[in-house]
């Protein structure tokens, strides 16, 4: 889901993105990339609410890694920096 507003001139894509846990991460990456590359296009900023369920706390994973720089590739940062989950897990 997607939503854009102007916040003195500057416009803003709010997106929210849920990937259910058992969803396949390289299937995600790849529709989640071709949708960004879509909102890319846009002018304005971009700011992404999200649950991924993808534990970017251990970057030594392949599909954090590939997921990761995916996202760094569109010049956005994962901000997250605390557990967000009971297991202590980001």
């Amino acid at each position: 889901m997607s939503q854009s507003l102007t916040v003195n001139s500057v416009v803003v894509h709010l997106v929210v993105v849920y990937r259910p846990p058992k969803s396949r991460v390289p299937c995600f990456i790849q529709e989640f990339a071709e949708y960004l590359e879509i909102l890319s296009a846009s002018t304005g900023k971009i700011l992404i609410m999200d649950d991924f369920n993808i534990h970017v706390d251990r970057p030594d994973s392949s599909g954090v890694a590939k997921f990761l720089s995916m996202l760094e590739s569109f010049g956005l940062t994962q901000h997250v920096i605390d557990a967000t989950h009971i297991d202590g897990t980001h």
